[in-house]
């Protein structure tokens, strides 16, 4: 009888399992080292999202570091304004006020590039008027300008609106970032700015912002990666272009963000145009001020605030406007002093020692429930992003106001609330 087909179907049979064994070995292996994986990339990603966290603190800590001595540099300007005794020194004045503008733009300029990798940048929309717009834009930059012999023009044509409904502060940073490559590389001549109306589209109205100079211009070949990278929608093209920074980054962000659009036309030797083209929401008639009403008596205000310049130049401003003041210098004393007497509005800093705005403002609110009436409170902070907002809000704050503020924005934001409540 021959075995031989039985043995050879045997040995097949062996090598099988043992190819069976071997795949096992193998699947068991790969099911280890992609474990392995995962865990290291979850270890990763845990410490990147550390670092960013620890970036994002460090970032909140200098902001304040930075805007608190701005806000009390606004505050005594704004004492001082009055005081001026001749035009030489309201000019020095205006010039402290528009490098004071500048600080704070490239400060929020950081802040905001941050805030857009996060996409937590959202807009803050309300009507403005678009020639008091454009006068507060022009005002900032003209120093800087004058400076180096230039001058800045302002067209605005009498077929646009007066008022557009956006983020103001979104515009203005956009705009500005333009205007101060335009001062930037140009010698001698104008930067002209000028806004007109295409028509609408819709609900809405296709506006153009066209800021042009007199400067260098732009090699063709730059131009060309330039105008790629602005129309690509990835912001690493803007990265990849020799000396830019985040001026150009944060020009394309905000423009999408405003659901525009950033172009440009130059001629090397003979300057640049830029234009900004976006559609907005528009009034061609004057919107109503409503008169406010004075109080009938002084309103009592609690000032909570651990800053003693910031104490002292915001009651300064509050007196000055009419209010009685009492401050606070942390939560616990303001908790404490709102137990033990009644308050008209609450002005709160949000970062305090002991006990910060958001749980003195809890506590406040818990007191509250026992009582027959609700204090407005007003948050005060650096910190404005959104999640900011969100954290005051949630609180139980009634409104968010951003440091710096000029007096003047407090005291309109008091009285808007005062006379709703």
């Amino acid at each position: 009888m021959n075995t031989e087909p039985n043995n050879q179907i045997q040995q097949l049979l062996n090598e099988k399992t043992q190819l069976e064994e071997e795949i096992e070995k193998l699947r068991k292996e790969l099911t280890r080292l992609q474990n392995e994986m995962d865990e290291r990339i979850q270890h990763s990603s845990e410490l990147i999202e550390e670092q960013r966290n620890t970036y994002n603190r460090l970032l909140k800590k200098v902001t304040e570091k930075i805007k608190s001595p701005i806000q009390g540099i606004l505050e005594i300007i704004d004492i001082i304004k009055p005081l001026a005794s001749n035009t030489e020194i309201d000019d020095f004045i205006h010039i402290i006020e528009s490098y004071i503008s500048q600080v704070l733009s490239t400060v929020s300029d950081i802040i905001d590039y941050t805030t857009i990798y996060s996409q937590e940048l959202q807009l803050n929309l309300s009507w403005i008027s678009l020639s008091e717009f454009m006068e507060n834009l022009s005002k900032i930059y003209k120093p800087q300008a004058q400076g180096k012999g230039l001058s800045i023009e302002i067209q605005i044509f009498n077929n646009n609106p007066l008022y557009l409904y956006t983020d103001e502060e979104r515009l203005r940073q956009l705009l500005g970032n333009i205007i101060e490559n335009s001062i930037k590389f140009t010698r001698q001549g104008r930067i002209k700015i000028s806004i007109n109306s295409l028509g609408k589209i819709g609900e809405k109205e296709i506006m153009v912002f066209e800021i042009k100079d007199t400067g260098i211009g732009i090699s063709t070949e730059y131009s060309s990666d330039l105008l790629r990278a602005l129309a690509n929608p990835d912001i690493t093209q803007l990265l990849k272009l020799p000396g830019e920074g985040l001026g150009l980054i944060l020009i394309k962000e905000l423009s999408l963000l405003l659901e525009g659009e950033v172009n440009f036309d130059t001629k090397v030797g003979e300057g640049t145009t830029f234009y900004f083209t976006a559609p907005f929401i528009t009034k061609r008639e004057e919107i109503p001020v409503r008169a406010v009403p004075l109080p009938d008596k002084k309103l009592k205000i609690l000032l909570v605030e651990d800053n003693y310049l910031n104490q002292k130049f915001t009651k300064t401003s509050l007196l000055k406007a009419g209010y009685e003041v009492e401050l606070a210098e942390n939560g616990f004393v303001a908790v404490e002093k709102y137990q033990q007497q009644k308050f008209d509005l609450i002005l709160m800093d949000v970062q305090l020692p002991l006990l910060d705005g958001i749980e003195a403002t809890y506590q406040i609110r818990e007191i509250e429930k026992q009582k027959d009436y609700k204090t407005p409170i007003i948050a005060v902070t650096a910190y404005a992003q959104e999640k900011d907002k969100k954290r005051c809000l949630e609180a139980g704050m009634d409104m968010f106001l951003a440091k710096p503020f000029k007096p003047a924005q407090l005291i309109n934001l008091i009285k808007n609330l005062t006379e709703n409540t």
